[in-house]
C-alpha cells in the first residue's frame, strides 16, 4: 500500500499526517475525531486544546478497550458452542 500524506484539521489547528490509510477512512476517522472533541469541547468548560484532546484519547481508548473485551468473550463463546457443535457431530458418526 502506498504512503500518502494528508493535511487535517483538529481543534483549528492544522496537522500533517503520513498514513497508508485509504482516503475515505482516512476522512471517517477525521470527522470522528473532530466530533469527539467538539463534543467534550462543548461538555466541558476547557478551552486548552491539550486537555480536551487527553480527554478524547482516555475516552475513545476507553470505548476501544470496552469492544476490544466484549469481542474476546464473543469470540470465546462462539468456540465454546463450536466445539459443543463438533462433540454432537462426532457421536452421531
Amino acid at each position: 500500500m502506498v504512503e500518502k500524506i494528508f493535511t487535517v484539521q483538529l481543534l483549528e489547528k492544522e496537522f500533517t499526517v503520513r498514513t497508508n490509510e485509504p482516503t475515505g477512512r482516512m476522512q471517517k476517522i477525521v470527522e470522528f475525531v473532530n466530533d469527539y472533541l467538539t463534543k467534550i469541547k462543548t461538555q466541558r468548560p476547557f478551552k486548552d486544546r491539550t486537555t480536551i484532546s487527553l480527554l478524547a484519547v482516555l475516552n475513545i481508548t476507553g470505548e476501544y478497550l470496552e469492544l476490544k473485551e466484549e469481542k474476546l468473550a464473543l469470540e470465546k463463546e462462539v468456540e465454546k458452542k463450536a466445539n459443543y457443535l463438533i462433540s454432537l457431530i462426532d457421536q452421531y458418526l
